[in-house]
């Protein structure tokens, strides 16, 4: 049986940052075993990734296996907070696969790709997600580096009515090895609710909470924070640290702005507010209350 991504008591909270933000946020505990990082940030730096890995396997802290979710970064690529050159998002997202089975000794069931959505078009989604499994799946059994690698995908489900969820939800049910679900901050952004979104995972499409990933923290991190408390494995955000880098501090109440990460991964340097942020988001997971 599929062992749950992270069988912790409360949700965990992934920062999505700059490899050298994390090594820092890891010495001071706040990087747990559960971890969404970005391809081209992996490609980018693979002998610091290494290095982060490394510690999540040999910290005797961790007593929960760790999860990495593999973010293809075409989100990001999209905003062009990256660019291509001269490679395909595939190479970039195998490349980055190479780096974290080089880290782990045996990745098997731990590591997830994040297949391709397209925010708010549930129909795009359900094809480019179908399509990559299929040629993805091919690419990456030919690889050399990743001969006999056991993966999974990470599926996002889209949509801009309950109805469209719907339909991406029966779509991408279809698709085998999907083993993560993810619940996208554009829904509440849209003036929907995650909260629902995941009950209606659970309780309709009978998917556990543990297998329930929220990607980004929305505007709405009342709904945000709510959501987590069904048990779901995780929630990731740049933003505290995003926040902290423009030396606004989070508090329990704080209406959340997000702002341009344009020179986020380029210029940042790591500050005690990050950490403090971070901390901020974790005891509202935990107490349940923002």
């Amino acid at each position: 049986m599929q062992k749950p991504p992270n069988k912790n008591s409360f949700t965990q909270f992934s920062p999505i940052a700059p490899v050298k933000l994390l090594i820092e946020l890891r010495k001071l505990g706040l990087v747990g075993s559960h971890l969404v990082v970005l391809a081209h940030d992996v490609v980018a730096h693979p002998g610091e990734y290494e290095k982060l890995f490394r510690t999540m396997i040999n910290g005797s802290d961790d007593l929960e296996p760790w999860t990495i979710i593999l973010d293809n970064g075409a989100a990001e690529m999209a905003k062009g907070e990256f660019e291509l050159t001269g490679v395909t998002l595939l190479d970039v997202v195998c490349e980055a696969a190479c780096t974290i089975y080089d880290s782990f000794p045996s990745a098997e069931d731990r590591l997830f790709i994040t297949l391709p959505d397209t925010i708010g078009n549930w129909q795009k989604t359900v094809e480019d997600s179908a399509k990559a499994s299929i040629e993805w799946t091919q690419y990456l059994r030919r690889s050399r580096m990743l001969l006999g690698k056991e993966y999974n995908w990470a599926a996002v489900m889209q949509g801009v009515h309950l109805d469209e969820q719907d339909k991406c939800m029966e779509g991408l049910l279809c698709i085998p090895d999907v083993k993560i679900w993810c619940v996208p901050r554009n829904l509440a952004n849209q003036g929907y609710s995650r909260n629902l979104a995941v009950l209606r995972m659970i309780n309709q499409w009978s998917i556990r909470a543990d297998f329930i990933h929220l990607f980004g923290m929305s505007n709405d991190v009342y709904d945000d924070i709510t959501a987590t408390q069904h048990g779901v494995c995780g929630i990731d955000s740049a933003n505290p640290l995003v926040l902290a880098h423009r030396r606004v501090q989070m508090h329990r109440g704080l209406a959340v702005k997000h702002y341009s990460r344009e020179d986020f991964w380029t210029k940042v340097q790591f500050t005690d507010l990050m950490g403090e942020n971070i901390c901020v988001v974790q005891e509202a997971i935990r107490d349940g209350v923002w």
